[in-house]
């Protein structure tokens, strides 16, 4: 019974570990995880919001003491920023694992809902070339459910 309750320990023991070598892969000493987003909306906001990158005299994105984006999106819902599209990545090829947020904002930026994760649509990152070659690099986030393909984003170019 003993080496039944010692094995059954053992096997325990080394599943804990396990986990937390994955959960912590490419997290090492002084390698950078994965940034969580945090999107703070205008109360009643529906749609599609845009982030430009790369934008000159723009303000960098900032990680914040809980190792966050804090996304503002205007009326406009075009946030810019001089940041690069990856910045934040764990790496060239992942940006990690991050957990996603949002709230409503009355006028004065005060939080005064969390917007369910189910209404939280899907987000994607993106590259658009011009007819004159130049790229503008994106990325969007859909709110409150609106997932539709005939949601328009905001333009993406400049």
């Amino acid at each position: 019974m003993k080496k039944y309750i010692l094995g059954t320990l053992l096997v325990i023991a080394s599943l804990g570990l396990s986990s937390i070598f994955f959960l912590n892969e490419g997290a090492g000493e002084g390698q950078q995880v994965g940034v969580d987003e945090k999107w703070l909306v205008p109360e009643g906001f529906s749609g599609c919001a845009v982030i430009r990158y790369n934008v000159e005299g723009a303000d960098p994105l900032t990680i914040n003491e809980n190792n966050e984006f804090v996304y503002e999106v205007p009326r406009d819902r075009v946030i810019e920023t001089s940041s690069p599209q990856d910045y934040g990545w764990v790496n060239e090829d992942h940006a990690g694992p991050f957990q996603i947020s949002a709230y409503y904002v009355d006028e004065d930026g005060k939080i005064t809902e969390e917007i369910p994760r189910e209404d939280i649509g899907p987000g994607s990152n993106g590259t658009f070339v011009d007819a004159d070659g130049t790229e503008y690099h994106h990325a969007t986030q859909y709110f409150n459910a609106d997932r539709s393909p005939f949601t328009k984003c905001p333009k993406i170019a400049q």
